[in-house]
């Protein structure tokens, strides 16, 4: 309707239907009576105003004193007014209709609610009877429950203790049947081993009957060597005899030819040209046994044992000395001097190259002197000797004498002046090899008294010692022998007007040429055989006196410089050579 009435576009139609609705929803409101006497109020959303409204004052009556007239007549309204009532009459003819439905539906269910109800006290009626059988049954439930409960407290800790076991139990059973399983296995093992030392033991029974048979056999054989060895060994005895018979007498007849040598053998060693000379060179004729220096014109010829030419090597001269060597191997003491002025390769003769700190360059270069040269062909030979019964100790030492005092080059605290047995017992270390003589060799060097004077500008100021004692012992024979090697490195001989030594330097050019005469004149005595030698007239001598007496073997280097600047020193060196070269020291 309120649809029709906006299509007619007119407010007056729309209010119209407004009030119509608002009749109708208050006869829907209207009280009901319930068959009981309630009275029961149909709801609704749309609810008439309450005040200046009669209880029996039906809403269209209302309206129409609240809503004025229309000022104005609207045409045609009055037949939309009748349309509008007629529609709103017959719905309300169905909400009557509609709610007599209402009421019958109302009464049934009222009905319907007493019977519920009735029922619901019948019900509450048993439901507080079951509540005191209930209450009843609680307490014996409770009761039940506490004794049931505790019993399960009992089960669950019996349940525990059985599961604990249980687990015991497998954990038993695993082991055992692990245990099983190890024991199979080793039975079958051991049933293996067993099959196999069986098989063994009849193995080593045919092994032991071939062992008694060979044994046999070796008992034999044993019985024949035994009858071998007592030949051999008294081959060998009478071997070891020949040989140390032997030894002996070739060790007589190597000193027998040592001294038909000489005992005091002279050889003459001219240095070669080095780099650092200035000036011309002399005139010198060399052969094996014989030097002749040239001054100005003037020839000066010399006979020694043999003469090295400039062009010859350390190999060359130690071939010369090695056999004189040995005999300090065969118990004799050796004495080897370098002798000669400064300058003129004492030295280089006797320790090879100045400042070489290398044993492997000195061996490469062919250049180590006889002190290396003569030591390493001791090693040697002990190390040979041993296949024949001998073992040898070998102790090296070091010292110098220096304007008549003698130190000590291992220990610079020894320092002696005055004539002593100490003289003679300088520091000795035992040594094996090259190799560990060489440091001490580099040690004593370094140690030496070195200065410069107008001849050499490096000269050795002091006379340089170096002793091997060499104690040899063969069990077999119980034989002993102990011998000494001496190489003695001169002080530079030199002329005090051609040094133009002054000072310390003089002193020290004194002590040399004094000690220098000394030697001469001592080995003079030893080839007159003089009741007295006088080995205190230096410390040299003194130290010497073991070596160059008795049975003692000495070799002199005498050598030259090529310069004709140095040709009168050279003269000098070869005069005193030869006084020594003459004497023949007879035993």
């Amino acid at each position: 309707m309120i649809r029709v009435a906006q299509q007619l576009g007119h407010y007056s139609i729309a209010y119209i239907v407004y009030i119509l609705i608002l009749k109708l929803e208050y006869k829907m409101n209207e009280r009901v009576e319930t068959p009981k006497g309630d009275l029961v109020v149909v709801p609704n959303r749309f609810q008439p105003p309450k005040s200046g409204m009669h209880l029996n004052q039906t809403p269209s009556e209302y309206f129409r004193k609240k809503i004025p007239k229309p000022k104005k007549e609207i045409p045609g309204l009055p037949e939309q007014y009748k349309i509008l009532e007629k529609e709103v009459d017959s719905q309300m003819r169905f909400m009557n209709f509609y709610r007599d439905q209402c009421k019958e539906i109302l009464q049934y269910k009222q009905e319907e609610r007493d019977d519920l109800l009735q029922n619901l006290q019948d019900t509450i009626q048993e439901i507080k009877e079951r509540e005191d059988e209930i209450e009843n049954m609680k307490g014996l439930f409770q009761e039940s429950y506490k004794n049931k409960y505790s019993r399960l407290l009992q089960l669950q800790t019996i349940h525990q203790d059985l599961t604990a076991k249980l687990q015991e139990a497998r954990e038993n059973e695993e082991q055992l049947n692990r245990d099983r399983e190890e024991f199979k296995a080793r039975t079958d093992q051991q049933a293996l081993q067993e099959r196999d030392l069986n098989a063994e033991a009849v193995k080593l029974i045919r092994q032991r009957d071939e062992m008694k048979s060979r044994i046999e056999s070796m008992r034999e054989k044993i019985e024949d060597l035994h009858i071998i060895q007592s030949s051999y060994n008294e081959h060998y005895t009478h071997s070891q005899k020949t040989h140390s018979d032997n030894y002996l007498r070739i060790k007589m007849l190597h000193n027998q030819l040592q001294e038909l040598k000489g005992n005091i053998r002279v050889y003459c060693k001219i240095r070669p040209v080095i780099g650092s000379d200035i000036g011309e060179n002399a005139r010198i004729e060399v052969d094996e046994n014989r030097v002749v220096l040239y001054k100005k014109d003037t020839p000066f010829s010399f006979t020694f044992d043999k003469v090295f030419a400039p062009d010859s090597t350390q190999s060359d001269v130690f071939e010369e000395i090695s056999q004189l060597v040995k005999s300090a191997l065969d118990g004799y003491k050796v004495c080897i001097f370098a002798y000669g002025q400064t300058g003129s390769g004492k030295t280089f003769t006797m320790e090879g190259p100045a400042g070489s700190c290398n044993l492997a360059v000195l061996d490469a270069g062919g250049n180590k002197g006889m002190i290396q040269r003569s030591a390493e062909q001791v090693f040697q030979t002990s190390q040979e000797m041993q296949q024949y019964g001998w073992q040898y100790s070998i102790e090296a030492s070091f010292s110098e004498i220096y304007n008549e005092e003698v130190r000590d080059l291992l220990d610079s605290s020894k320092k002696i002046t005055a004539f002593s047995a100490n003289l003679i017992s300088p520091t000795s270390i035992p040594v094996t090899s090259l190799e560990e003589l060489y440091p001490l060799l580099i040690q004593a060097r370094h140690a030496r008294a070195v200065g410069q004077t107008m001849a050499n500008s490096n000269s050795s100021r002091s006379h340089f010692i170096f002793q091997l004692k060499i104690l040899g012992f063969n069990a077999s024979t119980s034989s002993r022998s102990e011998g000494i090697l001496n190489l003695i490195d001169l002080a530079g001989s030199e002329r005090l007007k051609v040094s133009q030594a002054e000072g310390e330097r003089l002193q020290e050019t004194k002590a040399i040429n004094k000690s220098l005469c000394a030697l001469g004149d001592v080995i003079q005595s030893l080839a007159n055989k003089d009741k007295h030698i006088p080995y205190r007239n230096s410390k040299l001598t003194y130290m010497l006196q073991n070596c160059l007496g008795g049975d003692g073997k000495t070799l002199m280097f005498v050598n030259i410089s090529p310069l004709e600047a140095n040709v009168q020193e050279s003269i000098c060196s070869l005069r005193f050579a030869q006084k020594v070269n003459v004497c023949q020291i007879k035993r």
